[in-house]
């Protein structure tokens, strides 16, 4: 049996806990047997190196290990990909291929994100593990098989299986030993022993001797919850340590600050520019043709234009393709074009101080984009003439308008959404046909909430988990029966108006199980989404009952209203002015 990587050890499986002994005498069993194994955990928990861990401890350490991201084959080639296809199966197939499983053979499978599998090819799946045999596209014969199958995901498992997106006999068949790896908010005691391992690994790796951390440090360490667990502690150990010059880190390389982007870190989405005030599109509740979509125009660098109702997450959309973009270390500079007086747009966009004999200084929003990504939030709502300048500055080789003093930066991309008809925008001259052309190197439609109602229990649960890492709570769970309401209801605000919902259902149910009454009474209601429903105007009464519940918690401080609500603080101002008056206590 081949030596365990020590790797493997110090990174995740370390702990005094009884949570993680609990994890690792599990491994140990798991590695004494033959049957499947399912590991269940939130991002960053190390559960591949858990998989790794017990097959290298097993009986077939000398034989493959072969991994598997789920996640990131196409619909369409699962089934090709796992099982192998012989030559001319299909279009394309222009010679044999054995497939993973059979590249695993006497060895391990690790199929990680299991729940990204179609169901059409889950039933073969099932078929595999029972009888232990395996038939390639386009072939009659059955090959037989000696394959180890380790599986895991970072969902829900009740979720899943709820809504029928994974297969209840092969959650049954997967998971003769099941793993649970809590989030390290649940064994903080275990921080030091994962601290030290760490520099010890990097000291190793790097040949150098830094002894440790500073106590103050550890201490601050030690109280935070952790939200990208045991890989967000490793990078930022591994960060403090590359700048750390004597013997001892004593001081951390980003400040750990409890607030959205901490939980963004848990989905690996770290990008230090973004707006904590603001949300993040969760990558397990994306549709495979969005997931696509945004990759294609994150290694681009031409002009995106998403489109789709308001609340649909056009915010979320342009973030994820700045995230995954090469302007990710620079800003992400939303312009909510909508609440700027048409006279104001040149001075919002380029300035003050780029006109001459202007006292002051006042940089503008492209000057503030530069490097990074510039977010015209309702692009038509800028003047036409404004439209006009901007489509012939970004393709002109020299960025200087008539009468400014210095060049605009050129190093930015520039994504843009509205929730006009485009056909009629264009028509209409809302949005100009030069500007057009320079934003539609990409267009994104998002679908409405409506449109994809299979997606509202990983959306709920994704908002719920937010909410709850804010308030340094436990998330809780949705009843079957609050669940069922949110997914009959047809969601005029889209993924707005769901999270407004899940933050006053919270509330209602003081963290606890969210039940069917802690929900508005309109998801009670049969709702007609027709044109002589006022939903709209529904919407906006749920979000003014939130706005006056936040103001009230706060004392009428807006700042701290906007950060409960998780919006911006313009958002809050522009509520306030559509809102009838309330008394407000100190506001």
């Amino acid at each position: 049996m081949n030596a365990i990587n020590p790797e493997i050890e110090y990174n995740f499986v370390i702990g005094k806990s009884p949570q993680i002994q609990e994890v690792y005498r599990q491994m140990q069993t798991a590695a004494k047997g033959a049957g499947s194994v399912l590991i269940a955990g939130e991002s960053g928990t190390g559960k591949d190196l858990v998989a790794q861990y017990i097959h290298h401890k097993s009986g077939r350490a000398s034989n493959p290990f072969v991994p598997v991201n789920c996640g990131a084959i196409p619909k369409e080639l699962f089934e090709s990909e796992l099982f192998g296809h012989k030559k001319g199966a299909f279009t394309g197939a222009v010679n044999e291929t054995a497939g993973l499983f059979r590249s695993a053979d006497t060895g391990t499978i690790f199929l990680d994100e299991i729940t990204e599998i179609p169901l059409e090819t889950q039933v073969k799946l099932l078929r595999v593990l029972q009888e232990k045999r395996i038939r390639p596209l386009g072939s009659t014969e059955e090959i037989p098989l000696d394959v180890q199958v380790i599986a895991a995901t970072n969902r829900d498992l009740e979720q899943v299986l709820w809504n029928k997106s994974f297969r209840e006999d092969l959650y049954y068949r997967l998971g003769a030993i099941t793993i649970y790896i809590p989030p390290l908010r649940e064994h903080l005691e275990d921080i030091p022993e994962l601290v030290a391992a760490f520099i010890q690994r990097l000291n190793r790796r790097l040949k150098r001797n830094i002894l440790g951390v500073h106590p103050d440090i550890m201490q601050n360490l030690t109280k935070y919850s952790w939200p990208g667990n045991v890989r967000q502690l490793e990078n930022v150990i591994e960060n403090a340590y590359l700048f750390t010059k004597g013997k001892w880190i004593t001081r951390l390389g980003v400040k750990l600050e409890e607030d959205t982007q901490s939980f963004v870190r848990s989905t690996g989405q770290i990008s230090t520019s973004l707006d904590p005030g603001e949300f993040y599109l969760p990558s397990n509740a994306m549709s495979t043709s969005l997931r696509r979509k945004i990759q294609s125009a994150a290694k681009s660098s031409a002009g995106v234009l998403i489109l789709g109702e308001e609340g649909t997450g056009s915010h979320m959309v342009g973030r994820e393709i700045h995230r995954q973009s090469t302007y990710a270390k620079g800003p992400f500079v939303i312009v909510n074009c909508d609440t700027i007086p048409p006279e104001l747009f040149e001075k919002e966009l380029f300035g003050n101080s780029l006109f001459e004999d202007t006292q002051g200084h006042f940089e503008g929003y492209i000057h503030q984009a530069e490097s990074g990504t510039l977010f015209l939030y309702e692009v038509t709502a800028i003047p036409y003439r404004i439209q006009i300048l901007l489509s012939h500055l970004f393709e002109a080789n020299r960025m200087r308008p008539t009468g400014f003093s210095r060049d605009l930066p050129k190093n930015l991309r520039v994504i843009a959404y509205t929730s006009q008809d485009l056909g009629r925008a264009l028509k209409e001259k809302s949005l100009s046909i030069g500007f057009y052309t320079r934003l539609s190197g990409f267009v994104i439609h998002i679908p409405t909430l409506r449109e994809q109602k299979e997606k509202i229990p990983e959306f709920a649960d994704y908002f719920v988990k937010l909410f709850a890492t804010r308030q340094q709570r436990p998330a809780p769970r949705i009843h079957d029966d609050a669940l069922a309401s949110l997914t009959a209801y047809p969601w005029p605000g889209n993924l707005l108006e769901l999270r407004f919902v899940i933050q006053g259902a919270l509330t209602a149910a003081n963290f606890g199980t969210i039940q069917k009454y802690h929900l508005p009474d309109q998801l009670g209601i049969h709702w007609q989404t027709d044109g002589h429903s006022d939903t709209r105007g529904k919407l906006r009464d749920i979000e003014q009952a939130l706005l006056q519940e936040a103001l009230q918690k706060t004392d009428g401080n807006k700042t701290q209203a906007a950060r409960l609500l998780g919006i911006s603080r313009k958002k809050v101002y522009k509520m306030l002015e559509s809102s009838p008056p309330h008394p407000v206590s100190g506001f």
